[in-house]
């Protein structure tokens, strides 16, 4: 019984240490066009968003689906990056 709770201790001591590793990882992704570059902790947390180019002369449609893709992928990258940390913890993944 005691092992069990150990085991459990252990796990959970694991995942708090998985998470703040996730939480103060940061992600910068930048737009295919260079005009946007968007930060995302491993937690999957936006921290910033950046204009990085002059967007005065795009339509709304074109940054609307330029932010939409770059945060697309941001999540997509975040995603990999705490299933990369998790597949640590569990000994599975593609390693």
């Amino acid at each position: 019984m005691f092992d069990k709770i150990k085991d459990l201790y252990k796990l959970t001591s694991q995942m708090k240490e998985i998470k703040k590793q996730l939480d103060d990882t940061i992600i910068e992704v930048e737009s295919d066009n260079r005009l946007f570059t968007i930060s995302i902790s491993g937690s999957q947390e936006i921290r910033d968003v950046k204009i990085t180019g002059d967007i005065s002369k795009l339509g709304t449609d074109e940054i609307a689906k330029t932010l939409k893709n770059i945060i697309n992928k941001a999540i997509r990258d975040s995603q990999a990056t705490a299933a990369a940390q998790m597949s640590k913890l569990t000994g599975l993944g593609g390693q």
